[in-house]
């Protein structure tokens, strides 16, 4: 929503944000007690509802991708920096990503030696930076289309965000 330049900014937030999380994670696998990766998803749970709340919002005060109205009154990027390595921090699904699937691999790579493991953590990062780099573009893109196709991946997105933030919810209330 604020231009491709601030979305590049927001493509190096996990190579940033990763970084304790991973520690923790390593260190901590799998002794992290259940109610504190709940408490993690009630917490990540309702940020990303929060997320879902301002993109309806946005939607019905007409401020689509691409408004420059709203481009023009967009954070200073350290703040859109900043607020994205919050999202990043709060999101259960790092700390989970790396507590069961990659953090086993990880160890496994540096009990071969550092090299395999730093190895690893740079091809991951270098493909998830790529990947992420190629999703700005698309959105990019979509700046130039009719506002309703706009409106329609709006909606879409409220959905997914709606979604996972009731899913995450779930998860760490029930369990």
């Amino acid at each position: 929503s604020r231009g491709w330049r601030r979305g590049m900014i927001i493509t190096i937030v996990p190579i940033i944000s990763d970084a304790p999380i991973i520690t923790l994670m390593t260190v901590l696998l799998h002794q992290m007690p259940d109610a504190a990766v709940r408490g993690i998803q009630v917490v990540g749970g309702l940020f990303v509802c929060w997320l879902a709340w301002n993109t309806w919002q946005a939607l019905h005060q007409n401020k689509l991708i691409g408004d420059e109205d709203a481009l023009a009154k967009a954070d200073a990027s350290s703040r859109t920096l900043m607020q994205a390595i919050l999202m990043n921090m709060l999101n259960p699904n790092p700390y989970i990503f790396w507590g069961s699937v990659t953090g086993p691999i990880l160890i496994a790579g540096l009990e071969e030696s550092v090299w395999h493991g730093v190895s690893f953590l740079a091809g991951f990062y270098v493909v998830f930076w790529l990947v992420n780099v190629a999703l700005v573009y698309l959105f990019h893109r979509l700046r130039r289309l009719d506002d309703r196709l706009t409106r329609g991946a709006l909606r879409l997105s409220i959905l997914v965000l709606a979604i996972l933030g009731a899913t995450l919810l779930y998860q760490g209330i029930i369990g």
